[in-house]
């Protein structure tokens, strides 16, 4: 399994978002959005120290994005065929967090229960 986030998918804070018509949640390779926000909430508001030399990924996720809803997307595919995990894009909101991306590998492995043994391959799991 094969993880990564793309930190150039950002999304717009709405300015009326009772207007908001959801056209994919959970649908394809889209997250869930009320139990991914109800993980959000559940988890701690903190991120780790980091160990490795100034990784941007995590360190740029609280500047000059208060105007951005999602400040990128996070994935898991196959690492042998390159195909997109379904149901596991996840939004991030303040970089590219460790929580976002358990989220993401907990839906991808839940596709996979038969197996019993997973090779993970993210390039921050370093934490």
């Amino acid at each position: 399994l094969v993880v990564d986030g793309n930190m150039k998918l950002v999304y717009l804070i709405m300015k009326h978002p009772l207007d908001d018509v959801s056209l994919s949640d959970g649908e394809l390779f889209m997250v869930r959005h009320p139990p991914y926000a109800n993980h959000l909430v559940h988890v701690p508001e903190r991120q780790p120290k980091l160990r490795c030399n100034n990784h941007r990924a995590q360190n740029n996720g609280n500047l000059h994005w208060k105007h951005l809803d999602s400040t990128g997307k996070g994935v898991c595919a196959c690492a042998r065929h390159g195909a997109f995990v379904s149901h596991c894009i996840i939004d991030f909101q303040k970089g590219e967090w460790q929580i976002n991306m358990d989220y993401s590998i907990c839906q991808a492995l839940k596709q996979f229960s038969g197996h019993d043994q997973t090779l993970i391959i993210y390039n921050i799991c370093c934490q």
